[in-house]
This record gives C-alpha cells, structure tokens and sequence, in this order.
C-alpha cells in the first residue's frame, strides 16, 4: 500500500485519501494541498489506483466499496459473503493487513496480505502473537460491479508494493501525530490549536530535498480540546 498519512496514495502519486479523526474522509491534491472533497465516513483508505479508491469497513455488510478517487463518489461495494473471516474482522487493527489495487480497462484487481494476531485473554499478554499471514484476493468487474473471490494459493506468489520508507528530513513538528514521504515530497498530518480554540486536524507537505514548505490545508474541525487546560483561579 503507497502510503500517505491516515491513509493511501494514487498509484500516479497525484491525489492522497485520508480517514481524519475518525469520522471524515478526505480527498487532496498533492500538488497544491486544494481539498478535492469531503465527506463523513468511518471507512478507512486501503488502496487506490490511478482512478479508484477501495475503503474497508469491517463492520458492515458491505465491507469494501470502489470509489473514484477525484470524486469521492461509490461505484461498486463487496458484500461480506464474499470474504475471507480475516478481512471481515480486522475491527481496526490495520497494522497486520497490507493490501493493493490494480487497475486494467475492464477490471479492478484487489490483493492482500493479512497477518492474523493473537493478542490473547489474561491480562499480562499485551503483546500480540503473530499467526501464519492470510493471502487472498478479488476480481472486480467494472461494467457489471460482478465480484469473484480468488483462492489464496492464486494471490500467495503476487507482490504487493512496499509502503514508500524514506529518511525524513523535516525537522518534528507541533502536533504531529504521523508522517509519510513519497520519495520526492514528505506528509506531515498534525493536530492544532484553532482561532476559535477548537482543534483543527491540519497536514503539511514539505519537498524532501531541501526541505522547503509547498503548502499546508486544514482537513477537520474536531471540536475543543480532549484535555482543556484548567482554568486559572
């Protein structure tokens, strides 16, 4: 998966997708940080191509759905049925499934790699324990939205694209809570102060030679503080 801070890359590296705290999906123009759209969803980001996004949600009967990644707008859904327990129960723990999304003129083909944790019952287990990684995969007709699941010993020998893993060279910023380089220019998603008080979800984009600032854009208001200051007596 190409990565991008919350969320994915297009395969062409021109338009980043983020889940923003939570509840509001963004889409970006990483040439001049302009917001393409935007809308309330919990469905996370988990692939794109040149023009299509997949967004997982797990707990709904629809778990994944094909958007076009300029508009934000649905153009086919995956039922539960069709997939794999692993899938339909990551509830969130995305840091053991790698997923990819190729694009051809009459299809979408959908990989992935789920690595199954156990993360245990008593109390002391707080470390997960790794499990034998689950590979499975999906053709999805663009015309008909037909959906066909292939067999996991089909998808065992593609590979997924590596995330981008680059030496950062922007020094840390005020509420950054996470970071992505594309190779040529870096991502920084940060947590802010706002004018009226409330916290406002922000990114940055920096160019990774010389680290000089390209722009900045403001994604979400999430509301005041978690933890106000107190207040002076």
């Amino acid at each position: 998966m190409d990565s991008f801070p919350g969320g994915v890359l297009s395969r062409d590296a021109k338009i980043g997708v983020a889940l923003v705290a939570g509840f509001r999906l963004v889409a970006l123009d990483l040439a001049s940080g302009e917001l393409l759209w935007s809308k309330d969803s919990k469905r996370l980001p988990v692939a794109a191509s040149h023009n299509y996004l997949i967004l997982l949600d797990s707990k709904s009967t629809e778990v994944l759905q094909v958007c076009c990644i300029r508009t934000g707008q649905s153009v086919h859904s995956v039922d539960a049925a069709l997939l794999p327990a692993e899938l339909t129960g990551l509830s969130g723990r995305m840091d053991g499934a790698d997923f990819s999304l190729t694009e051809f003129s009459d299809r979408l083909e959908v990989s992935w790699r789920i690595q199954p944790r156990y993360y245990g019952g008593a109390a002391q287990q707080t470390m997960p324990i790794d499990q034998d990684p689950v590979f499975g995969g999906l053709t999805i007709d663009l015309k008909s939205g037909l959906s066909v699941s292939r067999h996991a010993q089909q998808t065992r020998t593609e590979a997924l694209p590596s995330e981008n893993v680059n030496a950062s060279t922007v020094r840390t910023l005020d509420g950054e809570v996470a970071r992505n380089s594309d190779g040529s220019n870096e991502y920084i998603l940060r947590i802010v102060s706002g004018q009226d008080g409330n916290e406002v979800v922000k990114i940055d984009a920096f160019r990774s030679s010389d680290q000089k600032k390209l722009w900045e854009s403001e994604l979400a208001d999430i509301g005041p503080p978690s933890n106000p200051a107190p207040l002076r007596q």
